[in-house]
């Protein structure tokens, strides 16, 4: 194929979405994704919340896609069997100071075409939920959850069932100069970094000395090849192995249970199921930069003890980014976390277990 009439870039639920009604529409398509299943960037990483509309700008393209969007979408999943659930929503007002804010929310959303709000008292509001304190509430009714990875399925069929055709990378074939860059940047740092594989060069040798002598344990997503490396390094597991789930695109689980097995190079490895997301829990805010070896060792420079390394006067940390001596990635990394702490805060301080006590 040297040419192609319509190409998509990227597998995600907007690429889907549009490779799907351009098929439809009779064309011919190709959707180029760099991964090697759909919805593995953005689309993985959403709240798989189904927005209500009511707190944008009047008159914006978001305001007038979410409300529109939110009842296609809602016909959509019902009449393809797309698991969701319109569950609703209460934003309360814990403090009387509170409700004209409630009010502006209420008025902003009738604008935009959510006319289904209704507001209700504390009374109401501990009805519905009983550990809820507050003032007042306004209740969305429209808002709802959907699975999203059923959602991109779904998507990928009817384009595929039109003609459509999704074309994965291989991610096997070799190590790009950036990823080979990127692992190199933490063997600097004193990380180790073993390339291996199971089936050439570079072999497992270094992989079996580097466990020798220790209890290791085997994590990862499933499909990722945990089971195929365990059978490598420790021949007796004949642990199971199959191939991409053709339906999910996904790795599929293989690993039932967590089991131990010895190792010929001395040592012995706990195989552990395979999982499909991990999220663990943030740390508090000013614990972020220990996780940041070249950070934490640069922060005892910093002007002020409790130097977050954002935008205080004297802080080591961005004069180390500054000369290079701190890695761009690693930094915004980091950034990032520090970010997601303050919103964690900010909507959820209740969720914070308090500090631990220096004896």
């Amino acid at each position: 194929m040297e040419q192609v009439e319509c190409l998509v870039v990227g597998a995600g639920v907007v690429g889907l979405a549009v490779a799907r009604r351009l098929a439809a529409a009779g064309l011919e398509v190709v959707v180029l994704e760099a991964a090697n299943a759909i919805g593995t960037g953005i689309s993985s990483r959403n709240s798989e919340v189904i927005h209500g509309g009511m707190y944008y700008p009047s008159g914006s393209l978001r305001a007038r896609l979410c409300v529109a969007g939110r009842r296609a979408l809602y016909h959509y999943c019902a009449s393809r069997g797309i698991p969701h659930r319109q569950l609703g929503k209460l934003i309360v007002a814990t403090e009387p100071a509170h409700q004209a804010r409630l009010a502006a929310i209420e008025h902003q959303g009738r604008i935009n075409g959510v006319t289904d709000l209704v507001r209700l008292d504390a009374a109401h509001v501990r009805a519905l939920e009983p550990d809820i304190f507050c003032v007042s509430a306004l209740y969305a009714p429209a808002t709802g959850i959907i699975d999203s990875h059923a959602y991109l399925l779904a998507l990928q069929g009817e384009a595929e069932s039109h003609g459509a055709v999704v074309a994965f990378n291989k991610c096997e074939l070799g190590v790009a100069d950036e990823a080979a860059a990127e692992l190199a940047g933490y063997t600097a740092l004193g990380y180790p970094v073993v390339r291996c594989s199971t089936r050439g060069e570079p072999g497992i040798g270094a992989l079996v000395a580097h466990l020798a002598g220790a209890t290791s344990v085997l994590v990862g997503q499933s499909g990722t090849g945990k089971s195929s490396l365990l059978n490598a390094l420790a021949p007796e597991a004949r642990a199971i192995t199959q191939e991409i789930s053709v339906a999910t695109e996904e790795g599929r689980h293989t690993t039932t249970h967590a089991a131990l097995h010895l190792l010929s190079g001395g040592g012995a490895l706990i195989d552990s199921p395979g999982v499909r997301d991990y999220a663990p829990p943030l740390p508090q805010i000013r614990d972020i930069g220990s996780g940041f070896v070249e950070i934490a060792s640069i922060a005892a420079g910093c002007r002020f003890q409790d130097c977050l390394h954002d935008a205080e006067p004297g802080c080591a940390v961005r004069g180390a980014l500054a000369s290079g001596e701190i890695r761009r990635r690693r930094y915004d990394s980091y950034r990032r976390l520090l970010a997601l702490g303050r919103d964690f805060d900010a909507r959820f301080p209740e969720r914070r277990r308090p500090p631990a006590r220096v004896r």
